[in-house]
């Protein structure tokens, strides 16, 4: 259901490992420490989807500004719109949901997080 985002940036790669290995808090502090640094906005970027992931699945209280912060990082970004589905899905909003699933398959066709995201919403529907 979610995504992570690699990229140069050590604290970035570390936050897309434990992304992958649904290891949260790990997640979130590496995403958070290259949010802080000096990093590149590309970077920023990838630790923005990859500190939303993270918060949703620590149901934390900042994963809506977290996510909102991604989609702003990344308004064509098939990745930020996964994960802040997943957020919203999590939460139960199955609706917002969907319309981000909906718009990640617009961004990432073939993706196969994108795939198995709109296949649970289309049986959610």
């Amino acid at each position: 259901m979610f995504v992570g985002v690699s990229g140069p940036n050590s604290d970035v790669r570390q936050s897309a490992r434990r992304v992958d290995q649904g290891d949260w808090r790990n997640a979130a502090h590496f995403a958070s420490e290259a949010l802080e640094s000096g990093t590149s906005n590309r970077n920023k970027n990838a630790a923005a989807i990859n500190l939303c992931a993270a918060l949703a699945n620590e149901g934390d209280a900042g994963t809506a500004d977290a996510c909102a912060t991604a989609i702003e990082r990344n308004p064509e970004g098939w990745e930020a719109f996964t994960n802040r589905g997943g957020a919203y899905w999590l939460a139960g909003d199955h609706a917002s949901a969907a319309a981000d699933f909906a718009r990640a398959a617009e961004l990432g066709a073939g993706e196969e997080a994108v795939a198995h995201n709109s296949a649970l919403a289309q049986c959610n529907g």
